[in-house]
């Protein structure tokens, strides 16, 4: 389940959010790309959003609209949101939504983040389109994202990259005991199209919710395990330009390719430690330092819990640096 309350727009009026046609419903050439967040992740969000719209074609740039959903993020924040989408935006739309996802019955958020699970509930946020992309709040875009959607058909579900097999996962033992090939694909939910006329049709959003029920207290990876179990069959792998994984110790980006970079696992470059454990900070910097929250302490955003969360995977990895 949700809570969800307003919906802003540039120049749109203030006020209870009703069930109505979002911009561009209703044609298909309109493309709506999704993002969650919350104030913990307003520094990777800025950088998402700022990279997305550099990277956008201009010849496209007028049939994408930003769908950004904000779990209890101030009314000074949201514009702040905006002035950044305004410096960078070519002719795209913004949308900025209220919503307060919860976690499935028995599941646990992520580092104490429940946003993750607000994916769950695209086909129905989206209600007027039949697909969508869906974008995590930490990554650095440096290819159009409309080349996603086409990629989109009627023959899956996901279109997904990031592609590793079951044995290398967090839920290695889970998907064991369900039977599932550890020798088999999986993938980082990081980065989706989603063809949404199928998610409902087939009934997935409910089908997740059933693996999270079954397996309660055994999965340790979030709705992208759920996502793996649910959809094992109805993905389709793209190039791996899509989703390149930039982990904290990985090699650094000299020269950014063109592809879609995420700032898997932790901490991430706006974390605490970020900038002396993560290999990728000054990337992520350079991009923050241009938005409209770039003059401010990205620290201010993180919450003890989610500095509590990351602690020790930010000294391990400082103390790993240091013995190299």
């Amino acid at each position: 389940m949700y809570r969800s309350a307003t919906a802003i727009a540039p120049a749109a009026e203030r006020g209870p959010m009703k069930p109505r046609a979002s911009p561009g419903a209703g044609n298909p050439s309109t493309k709506p790309i999704a993002i969650f967040s919350d104030s913990n992740m307003l520094p990777g969000l800025h950088v998402t959003l700022a990279t997305a719209l550099k990277s956008l074609s201009p010849e496209r740039s007028s049939e994408v609209v930003f769908h950004i959903f904000l779990d209890r993020v101030s009314e000074s924040e949201k514009e702040l949101l905006q002035k950044t989408f305004r410096k960078f935006n070519k002719a795209s739309q913004l949308r900025l939504i209220d919503f307060q996802p919860d976690a499935p019955e028995s599941s646990d958020p992520l580092h104490g983040n429940q946003t993750t699970y607000g994916r769950l509930h695209l086909a129905e946020l989206l209600a007027d389109f039949d697909a969508c992309v869906y974008l995590d709040a930490d990554l650095y875009v440096n290819r159009c994202v409309c080349d996603i959607f086409d990629e989109i058909n009627e023959d899956y579900v996901l279109f997904v990259s990031g592609i590793g097999t079951r044995e290398y996962t967090l839920d290695r033992e889970l998907y064991e005991r369900i039977g599932l090939n550890l020798k088999g694909a999986c993938f980082n939910a990081g980065v989706m199209g989603i063809n949404l006329r199928l998610w409902r049709q087939r009934g997935f959003a409910t089908k997740c919710i059933r693996v999270a029920k079954k397996y309660s207290g055994l999965i340790k990876n979030a709705d992208q395990t759920l996502l793996n179990i649910a959809l094992h069959d109805a993905f389709l792998p793209l190039e791996a330009s899509m989703n390149r994984h930039l982990y904290p110790r990985g090699g650094r980006v000299t020269e950014a390719q063109n592809e879609l970079y995420h700032f898997v696992g932790s901490p991430k470059p706006w974390d605490f430690l970020g900038q002396l454990t993560s290999n990728h900070y000054r990337l992520w910097k350079d991009v923050y330092d241009e938005t409209a929250i770039g003059k401010k302490s990205y620290l201010r955003y993180s919450s003890i819990r989610r500095m509590g969360a990351i602690s020790k995977s930010s000294i391990k990895a400082l103390l790993v640096r240091k013995s190299t």
